[in-house]
């Protein structure tokens, strides 16, 4: 079974590197036959845009299309990348989107574990995922204890089985197409809420292995602010719930 990509990557400033990841990631994405890279610029201070505009087009033989999100935030990145998907092809079931960092966080190991699951059939959403066993993921005590108390907050309010709903996405365009006009946060909280709605409808949702890139385990950096995203989190888990009681 032929599988095509299309890699949706919020980019937020991040002029200085996102050129270098583009054509990694081309290198390794021309394998796939009709794959493709968009660019979702969103509420950058530096010049992200400019980089994004002179990559629209052909990247070693891959093409990239570069979108201009005005607000800032990884769920309105992400959002408006599904968007697009829909306008270009519709509700594809022969397309497989991906949703990661445009830093590449996870290299390709979650994609070298995700593609056999792709190929299957298995299930419609698969996860690159630190609370898979056999995943790489220690990026720190403190965000392991997040994980932790995240992944505790989502079974508790909401019933949710799986162990992270935050890694790599990797969801078939009509599966992703009515879970994205569902959704409405446009924060971190974007992916959880992907994840409850597939859970909810019966979709498969499978965690599949990957190894943290060593770039992203560097010591003492770490964006994560316990008390500020633990409030936004169990904030955004009770108005889900209310919403969808």
């Amino acid at each position: 079974m032929s599988v095509r990509l299309s890699w949706v990557l919020p980019v937020h400033n991040n002029d200085g590197t996102i050129a270098g990841n583009v054509e990694r990631l081309a290198r390794h994405t021309r394998r796939f036959e009709d794959s493709e890279i968009l660019l979702v610029e969103n509420g950058s201070r530096d010049a992200s845009w400019v980089a994004c505009a002179r990559l629209d087009g052909d990247v070693d033989g891959v093409r990239v299309r570069s979108f201009r999100e005005p607000q800032a935030g990884i769920g309105f990145a992400y959002a408006r990348g599904l968007a697009e998907l829909e306008a270009l092809h519709g509700a594809s079931p022969d397309r497989w989107v991906v949703l990661t960092g445009c830093d590449l966080p996870w290299g390709f190991t979650d994609l070298e574990s995700a593609l056999p699951e792709m190929q299957s059939g298995r299930a419609p959403v698969l996860i690159g995922s630190k609370a898979h066993p056999q995943s790489q993921a220690f990026a720190g005590w403190r965000r392991l204890g997040m994980s932790l108390a995240f992944r505790a907050l989502r079974r508790l309010i909401l019933g949710m089985k799986t162990g992270d709903s935050q890694g790599s996405f990797f969801i078939r365009l009509d599966v992703a197409v009515p879970l994205a006009h569902r959704t409405r946060s446009r924060d971190f909280f974007y992916t959880t809420e992907l994840v409850y709605y597939a859970e909810g409808q019966g979709d498969g949702v499978l965690e599949v292995p990957a190894i943290i890139e060593p770039s992203q385990l560097v010591a003492g950096v770490s964006s994560v602010k316990p008390f500020t995203h633990g409030a936004a989190m169990l904030r955004q888990l009770v108005a889900l719930r209310k919403r969808e009681r």
